[in-house]
């Protein structure tokens, strides 16, 4: 029983590992003006109850041994997921803990691709791989939570704007993301 937890344990820290492995490559290719080395230490790791609560959550760094404080097999008898969030995507894993044996579904596993911000001067580039044609909501706050701009991207596999800041030069606005039942919110000054 022991032996069967400890490989079962070790299945899901080898394929962590190669997923974060991937992350960093994907990093190094992605010339967005973010150090990679800065996005891999921010790397985490949550698992989730099957109503969406928080259990557990790690960092992950490549340099050390992962998920050191995550014991999934000490976990109650029930469904969990576990998800990857990485820069520019969110990887979730389900799987199922039986009598302390931990069961990996990875033909469940789903990958969401995160909206990501690039800022170039006065001039906010955004990005989403959109495979599955969702829509998005970008809503755009000044400092005092008015919003100042509201728009919704849909109906493309590679959802894209360009926004110009010039004239809140000297601001800070609040830019509100919502895609895939998910809000991803950035703090920017101008």
């Amino acid at each position: 029983m022991k032996k069967v937890l400890k490989n079962v344990t070790f299945l899901v820290l080898t394929l962590i590992t190669v997923n974060v492995y991937s992350a960093k490559l994907e990093l190094e290719k992605f010339n967005s003006g973010i150090d990679p080395e800065i996005e891999l230490k921010t790397t985490k790791v949550v698992v989730k109850n099957k109503k969406g609560r928080i259990i557990q959550q790690a960092m992950i760094n490549l340099s050390e041994t992962l998920l050191e404080d995550l014991e999934l097999s000490s976990l109650p008898n029930g469904f969990y997921s576990f998800e990857i969030d990485k820069y520019s995507e969110i990887k979730i894993t389900p799987f199922v803990v039986i009598s302390n044996q931990v069961v990996i579904d990875q033909k469940n596993s789903q990958i969401i691709f995160k909206p990501v911000l690039r800022v170039n001067g006065m001039f906010v580039y955004l990005t989403q791989l959109n495979l599955e044609k969702k829509h998005m909501q970008v809503e755009i706050y000044d400092i005092d939570k008015n919003r100042i701009y509201t728009e919704v991207l849909k109906d493309d596999i590679k959802l894209e704007r360009i926004y110009d800041f010039s004239k809140y030069k000297g601001m800070k606005v609040q830019i509100k993301l919502k895609s895939q039942n998910r809000t991803f919110v950035h703090n920017l000054e101008f």
